[in-house]
């Protein structure tokens, strides 16, 4: 695990395994935002396509729980719905690794 401190956190895996741990690193030490840049320790979450879905759903429920009032949805609004729809035409057979 080597998160670098980084302004605006670009270049972030979030679907490594110990990313939670590196953003509790970067915010016990109140850094803006951190970088997995040049990080070796880079290991992919996997997950089969039922689990990967039902995740997929409960932060669906969540963007909606939170948005569902607002007049004006933010941009992630649409952006769930577009991967709402990929995922609903492609097929569910192969697992699903997310680089």
């Amino acid at each position: 695990m080597t998160p670098k401190p980084h302004v605006n956190g670009k270049h972030r895996r979030v679907m490594c395994q110990h990313y939670d741990r590196c953003l509790d690193h970067a915010i016990s030490r109140r850094w803006r935002g951190f970088s997995c840049d040049g990080c070796r320790d880079l290991e992919q979450v996997r997950m089969d396509p039922e689990a990967w879905m039902e995740d997929g759903f409960r932060c669906e429920a969540l963007i909606w729980f939170v948005m569902k009032n607002r007049r004006k949805k933010p941009r992630i609004w649409n952006v769930v719905q577009g991967l709402k729809a990929d995922w609903d035409s492609q097929s569910t057979t192969s697992n699903v690794m997310i680089d």
